[in-house]
């Protein structure tokens, strides 16, 4: 990030994939143009393209380069900091009995690593302290899809605490009988307390979101526990009276727990300049605002009352991204333009903001336009015009 002030805007799902990236730039450059002030931006603006700061699976692009960002670090694995621990002198040092199993056990499995996605979780526990690792439960709807079970949205499931609750109680037995515990957050998510060296890592909600379930399950003998007592609480949900209720209303039944994180909390420490003011919608944006002691809005925040220093989170296009609906990728751009794009780029002309930084994180790569506002005497000057299209389509250029 450079170092100068600047309002950071990040973008997830602006560029679409290959085959219909060249139809997207065509609609994009047409008269009238559904993103008009996006296309000036991208035809003056210089992009930087690399590759992305962390490439992590188990996050969406978006979640990695927030991570990133923050300053978040995995937490080493049982090896890592077995290599790092400090020397204690003594020149016949033994092993752990945990080290010494791992030694002499030829060909078993190595313990997994925390991924990135991980730290995600204690975002969204506002409580949380120590060095304990915090594992979310969200709540889900999983249903069959063209190739499988699917994790439906669980940012968007419509459930109250009392049915929240309900299905906890019913539960929660299930959790002590297999030593685990199990706290209420709030109606969407709870807090899981797992038996000592059970680290079933797996993706962020929204990263596994839309996709194959079982490509996305933790596998293995640390996640087996876990996978045990998931399938327990499906089976103790599916005559639940709160499905019930749920069905005769016409409401998707919540029929299973995603559990991710395994990271301790943590305190952000930014790369680059810190904001002093986070705006999106995503609980753990605010939950990352909270941890940063600094100032949170959702999106529903005027563009006119943006000013710099601040880094805003535009998600609107990352869901059509992904389904692949080109029509409402479309229409939600046109959103984004008139509602934040042609404003801040007013702003920008009437020198009340000095730079914007606009962010396209990707899975392959992450492309940044610098805008900058210009001296008086040149503002109505024509600028030198970008050959956007050439990123655009051609993600190794």
């Amino acid at each position: 990030m450079p170092a100068s002030p600047s309002l950071v805007l990040v973008v997830p799902g602006a560029l679409p994939p290959g085959p219909i990236a060249s139809e997207l730039a065509k609609q994009l450059s047409a008269t009238p143009s559904p993103a008009p002030t996006l296309l000036k931006w991208l035809r003056t603006a210089p992009a930087t393209v690399g590759e992305p700061p962390v490439a992590d699976p188990k996050a969406t692009p978006s979640e990695a380069w927030w991570l990133h960002r923050a300053g978040f670090q995995p937490p080493a694995g049982p090896a890592e900091r077995a290599n790092t621990a400090p020397s204690t002198g003594k020149t016949d040092q033994r092993p752990s009995p945990d080290q010494a199993g791992a030694a002499e056990a030829p060909g078993a499995p190595t313990p997994p690593t925390a991924p990135l996605g991980s730290g995600l979780a204690a975002l969204l526990a506002p409580d949380a302290q120590g060095d304990a690792p915090i594992w979310i439960a969200d709540l889900a709807h999983i249903q069959v899809g063209r190739d499988g079970l699917v994790l439906t949205d669980t940012n968007s499931l419509d459930i109250t605490a009392e049915e929240s609750r309900a299905l906890l109680a019913t539960v929660q037995p299930l959790f002590e009988t297999d030593g685990f515990t199990v706290t209420y957050l709030n109606p969407r998510r709870w807090q899981v307390t797992l038996p000592d060296g059970l680290t079933p890592y797996a993706a962020t909600p929204s990263a596994v979101m839309g996709g194959d379930l079982n490509d996305y399950w933790p596998k293995g003998l640390p996640a087996r526990p876990w996978r045990r007592l998931a399938n327990d609480i499906q089976m103790s949900w599916h005559e639940h009276p709160v499905n019930e209720a749920r069905e005769e209303r016409g409401e998707p039944a919540v029929n299973g727990l995603w559990l991710h994180g395994g990271a301790p909390a943590w305190t952000p420490g930014w790369r680059g300049t810190p904001p002093r003011h986070l705006i999106g919608d995503p609980p753990w944006l605010q939950g990352l605002a909270e941890r940063a002691k600094i100032a949170w809005s959702g999106s529903s925040t005027p563009a006119s009352q943006v000013r710099t220093d601040t880094a805003v989170l535009l998600d609107a296009l990352e869901l059509p991204c992904r389904a692949q609906a080109w029509g409402d990728w479309l229409a939600a751009l046109t959103r984004l333009d008139t509602d934040w794009f042609a404003p801040l780029d007013a702003a920008l002309l009437d020198g009340d903001l000095s730079a914007i930084d606009l962010v396209f994180p990707d899975r392959e790569r992450t492309v940044t336009l610098r805008l900058t506002a210009r001296a008086k005497a040149l503002r109505w000057l024509p600028q030198p015009k970008q050959d956007w299209t050439r990123w655009w389509l051609h993600p190794e250029s």
